[in-house]
Formats: C-alpha cells, sequence, structure tokens
C-alpha cells in the first residue's frame, strides 16, 4: 500500500477495542503515512542550520522541537531582523566599513536599454534619473559623459 503524503493528508477511521475488526492494512496504511512523513521532515526537523560566508554551515541551533523553529523563522519576517538587506520599504543604510570598498555597485546588462536607477517623487513621476549610458539625468538637463563637479551645481529640466 502507497502512502498518501505528501500529495494528500489521508484519513483514519478510529476503531473501538473488542468490537472492531482489525485488518493487516490498517496498521500497515498507519506506518506507510508515518513514513512518509518521516522521510519529508528528516530526523531532526527542529534544528536550524546556519547561513556562512561559505554557504550552509552544519553548526545547528536546536529549537527542540518542529513548531519553535518554525516560530523563531516567522519572527524573523515578521520583526525585519535582517539589517544587512536593503529594504523595499526604505529605512536602508549602507556602512562602508573600508575605505577601499564600493558603497553600492549596479552593473549593467549587455546593450542596456532601461534606466541603471530612478528616483521618483509621491506620484511616481521619475525626477533624476542615470540612464542606460551612464549620464545623470535631472529635472531639465544631464551631466555629460566624463564629466567630474567639484563644486554645487543646479540643473533643470528633464
Amino acid at each position: 500500500m502507497a502512502a498518501s503524503y505528501p500529495n494528500n493528508v489521508k484519513s483514519f477511521t478510529p476503531k473501538v477495542n473488542v468490537v472492531d475488526l482489525i485488518q493487516a492494512a490498517d496498521p500497515n496504511s498507519l506506518f506507510d503515512e508515518v513514513t512518509a512523513i518521516e522521510s519529508v521532515i528528516g530526523t531532526t526537523p527542529s534544528v536550524a542550520t546556519a547561513a556562512t560566508s561559505s554557504g550552509w554551515a552544519n553548526t545547528a541551533t536546536d529549537y527542540t522541537t518542529l513548531n519553535g523553529r518554525l516560530a523563531n523563522i516567522e519572527k524573523g519576517i515578521v520583526a525585519d531582523t535582517h539589517t544587512q538587506y536593503v529594504k523595499k520599504i526604505g529605512g536602508s543604510e549602507i556602512v562602508i566599513n573600508s575605505a577601499a570598498v564600493v558603497g553600492l555597485a549596479i552593473t549593467a546588462a549587455t546593450s542596456q536599454s532601461a534606466d541603471l536607477m530612478q528616483w521618483k517623487d509621491s506620484s511616481g513621476t521619475v525626477v533624476t534619473r542615470v540612464g542606460p549610458d551612464g549620464i545623470l539625468y535631472a529635472a531639465g538637463g544631464q551631466v555629460g559623459s566624463g564629466t567630474d563637479f567639484t563644486a554645487t551645481f543646479l540643473m533643470g529640466g528633464m
């Protein structure tokens, strides 16, 4: 007999002692389902592995129960505790820890045609952008290729 899990959840009919006749299929189907569940979740579902710079490590945190491990994952998602990532909702800060490190690099695709970066106002209108050619475009003007500005400047129109 094949297990229903993980494609379906098998329903079992309760048996009453000294009333119901137990067939060999009854405990065998239960055995099949338990084996299928154990095969999917593994032997230590409460133990999480940790990420390192080289990938996932075998260092383990044991949350004692699978429920505890899932609660920890959900807490991290809800609390947004991953400060090393830039957040879509804002509030992120890039802190450069070495003078020789580029703070943020954007690499264009081959034959880039869309802007590399855009700044928009609250209505979604682009007010400043870096074009696919790497040129800075702002309201009413542009800064051409190879131009370095060491003083404050104003541009108008886009």
